[in-house]
């Protein structure tokens, strides 16, 4: 890999933690590669859990495939590959999140559960969620996260 494509990726993945940290991960951090545990399981940005993330900027479309260079340990139980394709001639700037379709739809239940724009968010949920019961709420996470699966 030439100092060029380093210094891109090393730019990228800074781009990358100043996103997490504005989403809310506040302690997100680049890391150097080699110079933390995190690097021998393939993550490029630190403190993001559950997340861990792999960064790849590339001029070419990169390969979803990335997210096999993850390994998952204690609190990041989610892999994720950002990706991104700089701009070329004729083709439009790309960048994307890539993760496992069962992760994808957890979260998405979660989204419906705490805007209740569907009408798949339980009852019961609804009501825990405008009371503040903590008790129900559990108790009705607990049911719906065993129909998931992780």
């Amino acid at each position: 890999m030439s100092k060029t494509s380093r210094t891109k990726g090393a730019a990228y993945e800074r781009h990358i933690a100043k996103v997490m940290r504005e989403t809310g991960w506040k302690n997100a951090k680049r890391h150097l590669e080699f110079q933390t545990d995190e690097a021998d399981y393939g993550r490029d940005i630190d403190n993001t859990q559950p997340f861990a993330i792999q960064c790849k900027c590339w001029g070419s479309t990169p390969s979803i495939s990335a997210i096999n260079e993850i390994t998952l340990s204690e609190g990041y139980t989610i892999p994720v590959a950002i990706l991104k394709r700089t701009q070329k001639k004729g083709q439009d700037k790309l960048e994307v999140a890539v993760m496992p379709l069962n992760a994808f739809t957890h979260m998405a239940r979660w989204y419906i559960w705490m805007y209740g724009e569907f009408s798949t968010i339980s009852d019961r949920m609804r009501i825990a969620l405008l009371d503040h019961n903590l008790e129900d709420m559990k108790a009705e996470l607990d049911r719906l996260d065993g129909e998931l699966a992780w």
